[in-house]
């Protein structure tokens, strides 16, 4: 029933485990490129520039996807995110919060409970809500605005929880569950069917010839996979339920 969920989330364990600790360990970045299919653009402070596999992402930089392309970045060795085509995420962080702010397009979340500090969280800002996450796999839509609605924005969470606020409220969106914010009101929760969270989870999830390409890559540089800092014996974190 819930096998497309499944195979997504095993992806994702997948890249967990073919990161290394030289590449979670980079003080100098909020996080590395794991995965990069199509084009992409890095744009730092008043620069632009192709974005590469393994390339290091620094605080307030902002990377925009072209038509048929993808890029997955491992956050601080706590988060994964997974940016559609078309899309446009700027990456910072402050007092412990990892920020995102997707101005538009879509992403795929994944972050890791167990390796998150005491009062830890993965926000997700979009221009008209927010999201907080400890644990949780989601997806956030932004789409253009709809005549009397202004930016819709659509809050899917696979695992759960997330809390989301907008207006001067806020609701718990739980497992199986999605929120749709207009202009700045929040609308029901919903409940996820099987066939919504199956054509979800293809957000999470780049090629099975991608997610090969990235292991080798990582696995040439000399460590073994399975060897992410924080893991059980070296087994990949795993999203919260």
């Amino acid at each position: 029933m819930r096998q497309r969920l499944a195979v997504a989330l095993a992806a994702l364990a997948a890249v967990w485990s073919a990161t290394t600790p030289s590449v979670v360990a980079q003080p100098e970045g909020l996080g590395t490129v794991t995965a990069l299919s199509g084009s992409a653009t890095l744009s730092r402070a008043a620069t632009s520039a192709p974005l590469h596999f393994k390339d290091s992402v620094l605080k307030r930089d902002r990377i925009s996807t072209a038509e048929n392309s993808l890029v997955r970045v491992l956050l601080g060795g706590r988060a994964i995110v997974t940016i559609r085509e078309l899309s446009e995420l700027t990456i910072s962080d402050r007092a412990g919060t990892m920020s995102l702010g997707l101005s538009g397009g879509r992403i795929g979340l994944s972050v890791a409970r167990q390796l998150m500090g005491g009062g830890e969280t993965v926000d997700v800002h979009t221009p008209n809500a927010v999201a907080s996450m400890r644990g949780s796999v989601a997806i956030v839509d932004v789409r253009p605005a709809e005549p009397g609605a202004g930016v819709v924005c659509i809050f899917s969470v696979l695992s759960g929880p997330a809390e989301v606020a907008a207006g001067g409220a806020s609701v718990q969106v739980a497992s199986r569950q999605r929120v749709r914010i207009a202009g700045g009101a929040i609308g029901p929760i919903e409940d996820l069917t099987d066939e919504d969270v199956e054509r979800l989870a293809t957000a999470l999830t780049s090629s099975e010839r991608q997610d090969a390409d990235a292991a080798s890559a990582f696995k040439a540089d000399g460590a073994p996979l399975g060897a992410v800092e924080g893991g059980p014996n070296g087994s990949p974190p795993r999203a919260g339920r």
